[in-house]
């Protein structure tokens, strides 16, 4: 008998598990509660006792009610460094504070410092490659608060100086991120950063009393979810390209598990890219960020409902955005969040798309592909709060098609891609049962959703 717990921002969610001979596990029960966010082990418990009042079930839980740790990601080229750097933070459960690239200015540091970060991740150059940048940076970097963490996964040539200067900071040093040009490794400066999600979010709101009561710790929820559909996806022998949509009040997470896959005709230009990936978009969401979710949509939402449709539905983003816990009172406010989850979705699936372009070379044209080709994918879960709870017509809208452009080709699913709702929240409670069993997690993960995976 297994017991999954999440941690959410908005919910405490609970599912105990029992074996099963088909399926790897079966749901004997669930349970959910408001997350007590003074105090995080109150809901903890609550859900816990309900489910498991004996104290009998093998315990796997994760949290992201914090918000997850919030990563300024330093880098030197965008393309390279920079990215490996976002990667890594992502892979990790972390969301992106602020990112900057090439030398930076004081003011560049004081408006990093003004984003509260919880941890700065610095890199640049490859071992034995670029120090002049990494070098100016460092020195930019000693007027950085000590409180702050810094995570060096940068040139390994320069780890002495790095010591040196920011001694006295909370100082991690890593294996670089991008040792060579064609070899990312993020794993080192993805586990400093479990390491510090550890020390400083398990501290504060009530986690530090669940380590206690259980004996062992959680991890960032993103995290869990990404290493469980890396193994999903292995186990499927990388036949099932498929994506996942959190979509949550402040944030919207997306997850591609897709293999890289080149035409005759194409180049791939950039680092290649991971067989499953996160990214997370901290400024679209339906409740807490639907002020700036709104303005990133209301251009192409004008276009596609009219500008009226737009003007009437800006007052009701305002209230919403005030008072998130806010629901719909009729249908004409229930077609703004519709329009709203929409263009949440299309937004985050679109920027954690790649684009490609024709180019010409001395061998006749080429088209040259940067970033990730997702048109392999035609299987969607749609998680979080607000898509399961869509009708099979009203999840099928959920993608605004992306108009072609010959100069910038979103590589983006195709028009008939499937989506699955996960109403009960069973996927990240099936990648917390992963932590103790992952075979079990998997074959229930399958008997789930491999009836709906493309052939």
């Amino acid at each position: 008998m297994m017991l999954a717990i999440d941690i959410g921002s908005t919910w405490t969610k609970g599912t105990r598990f029992e074996p099963a001979p088909e399926t790897g596990l079966r749901v004997a029960a669930s349970f959910r509660t408001p997350t007590t966010v003074d105090d995080l082990a109150r809901g903890f418990r609550r859900c816990r006792a309900e489910l498991d009042p004996e104290g009998k079930a093998e315990l796997q839980y994760a949290s992201s009610a914090k918000g997850g740790l919030r990563i300024a990601a330093l880098g030197v080229v965008p393309d390279l460094t920079l990215r490996m750097a976002k990667e890594a933070a992502m892979s990790a459960g972390g969301k992106i504070a602020g990112i900057h690239a090439y030398k930076l200015a004081p003011e560049d540091v004081r408006a990093l410092v003004d984003s509260r970060p919880d941890i700065v991740l610095f890199t640049g150059g490859t071992d034995g490659g670029n120090e002049s940048c990494v070098r100016h940076n460092l020195e930019q970097l000693r007027a950085l608060p000590p409180e702050i963490p810094v995570i060096y996964a940068g040139n390994r040539v320069l780890r002495d100086a790095v010591r040196g200067a920011l001694a006295g900071h909370d100082l991690r040093v890593v294996a670089n991120v991008l040792p060579e040009l064609d070899r990312p490794e993020p794993e080192p400066a993805r586990e400093a950063i479990r390491d510090l999600f550890l020390e400083r979010i398990v501290a504060g709101r009530g986690l530090d009393k669940i380590v206690r009561d259980t004996g062992s710790e959680p991890l960032p929820t993103p995290m869990v979810m990404l290493d469980f559909l890396k193994i999903v996806y292995e186990s499927t022998e990388r036949a099932a390209d498929f994506a996942v949509v959190d979509l949550g009040g402040a944030t919207t997470d997306f997850y591609s598990a897709c293999a890289e896959r080149f035409e005759s005709n194409v180049m791939r230009r950039g680092l290649p890219e991971p067989p499953v990936k996160r990214t997370v978009e901290g400024d679209i969401g339906m409740r807490v960020s639907a002020r700036t979710a709104f303005e990133a949509i209301r251009d192409e939402l004008a276009r596609r409902r009219g500008d009226d449709f737009a003007d009437a539905m800006a007052p009701y983003i305002e209230a919403v955005a005030d008072d998130p816990a806010r629901l719909p009172a009729n249908e004409t406010e229930r077609q703004y969040d519709l329009e709203l989850a929409a263009g949440c979705v299309t937004t985050a699936l679109r920027r954690h798309a790649g684009s490609r372009r024709q180019v010409f070379t001395t061998n006749g044209p080429v088209m040259l592909q940067n970033g990730r080709n997702l048109r392999p994918v035609k299987f969607l879960i749609g998680s979080g709060g607000f898509l399961p709870r869509l009708s099979p017509e009203e999840l099928a809208k959920s993608l605004w098609e992306t108009p072609f452009d010959p100069e910038n080709e979103r590589l983006v699913p195709p028009p008939d891609c499937r989506w699955v709702a996960d109403p009960e929240s069973l996927l990240i409670m099936a990648a917390n049962a992963a932590r103790g069993d992952a075979p079990a997690a998997t074959r229930f993960f399958l008997s789930l959703f491999n009836s709906e995976m493309p052939r």
